[in-house]
């Protein structure tokens, strides 16, 4: 409980080791070969997303935008792109090694080396013995969106905030989540209780899910709005509204 992980602007990684009272750079990843490759996307050159694998805490896994993810499996000496597969279609090499556009990288928290990211350019799933990352874009609206969540319980489930690319709104059809159950293979709309043609966005820390049974999911929008779901995603109420722009999520059992 003592070790803890944080990402800062411009891109960097630093780590404590006891709860917070001195920190270190991590030279691995923050002097990687590669990082005259990373450059400021829309939000900045942040590192954003400290993804730890729920079976291994030495295998961590982390999210640039834009420079990719990157992966260190000797709780964090040596770092290693981890960005196969992933697309990157501002750049003119649309597979390169590293600078993909990561919006936002999460682990499962209870089965080990699953890892889900919410990419500029798609939705992706990887597991520790996989080669590659699996893209499952096909059956959403868009492939763009910053906000992602995976199901606590079912590493299977998980949940997107479709945007248009190039508003970084709701789409024509109005702010929805959807809800995969089947690692990406088929999507669902998930609007009940939303207003119809809501217009809205989601920033990247800006959904997130409880523990409980069943599960709760919460998203806030950048209109101050927040709203929740007791029923995982099947119906939607509005906790509070007028709220100064929601930027980041999260929840706790009491």
């Amino acid at each position: 409980p003592d070790l803890v992980w944080a990402g800062v602007e411009p891109a960097a990684l630093f780590r404590t080791r006891d709860g917070g009272e001195h920190w270190e750079p991590v030279a691995g990843l923050n002097e990687h070969p590669s990082r005259d490759k990373w450059e400021a996307g829309g939000g900045g050159l942040g590192l954003h997303s400290i993804a730890v694998d729920a079976g291994d805490p030495k295998h961590v896994v982390i999210g640039i935008s834009a420079g990719g993810v990157y992966e260190s499996r000797d709780g964090g000496v040596e770092w290693r792109p981890w960005n196969e597969a992933t697309r990157a279609e501002h750049l003119p090499n649309r597979r390169p090694a590293v600078g993909q556009c990561v919006h936002h990288l999460v682990a499962h928290p209870a089965e080990a080396g699953v890892f889900f990211q919410r990419n500029h350019f798609g939705v992706y799933w990887r597991g520790t013995a996989d080669k590659k990352w699996t893209e499952t874009t096909e059956g959403l609206p868009t492939e763009f969106g910053f906000a992602g969540a995976i199901h606590p319980h079912d590493a299977k489930t998980a949940y997107v905030i479709p945007l248009d690319p190039r508003m970084r709104m709701s789409t024509t059809d109005g702010l929805a989540v959807y809800r995969t159950r089947d690692r990406g293979a088929t999507w669902k709309r998930l609007d009940r209780g939303l207003p119809k043609g809501m217009t809205a966005e989601v920033m990247r820390e800006g959904m997130s899910t409880d523990r409980l049974d069943p599960v709760g999911l919460y998203f806030g929008t950048t209109a101050g709005e927040l709203w929740a779901s007791t029923d995982e995603g099947k119906s939607w109420t509005r906790l509070a509204q007028y709220l100064p722009p929601i930027l980041s999520v999260a929840t706790a059992a009491l």
